[in-house]
């Protein structure tokens, strides 16, 4: 898939540098006051999703780490603030009679463990 996107792991690779300094900037306005959490939940929930996926295709341990330290989605079990935009994004994909929804806070928290724990011990 990402050969097919990108045409080359290299693109790919420095594509992806770019989106986690994107990231990295998103992380800083928000600790520094001058935006919020909410406002930046669908870029962040988006990218913790797809981010981590291709970096984890890719081999690309360090740079994983370096988004999941630098970025809104990755501060998400340290940060209530931050959690609960996630949680306002969650909610507007409501459960359906059926019990089904695209997002919960709780699904997107298992995430992050995982990925976490992929970093603490890949083998």
């Amino acid at each position: 898939a990402m050969l097919f996107f990108f045409g080359d792991l290299a693109q790919a690779r420095a594509t992806l540098v770019k989106v986690i300094a994107a990231h990295k900037q998103m992380l800083a306005r928000v600790r520094q006051g001058e935006a919020t959490a909410d406002g930046y939940k669908t870029e962040a929930l988006h990218a913790g999703i797809l981010v981590p996926t291709a970096l984890l295709l890719m081999g690309e341990s360090s740079l994983l780490r370096d988004f999941m330290t630098n970025s809104l989605h990755g501060v998400l079990l340290e940060d209530e603030s931050v959690r609960g935009a996630a949680g306002t994004l969650a909610d507007a994909f409501p459960i359906s009679d059926d019990g089904h929804c695209l997002y919960k806070v709780d699904s997107v928290v298992l995430l992050n463990r995982a990925v976490a724990a992929l970093l603490d011990d890949p083998s």
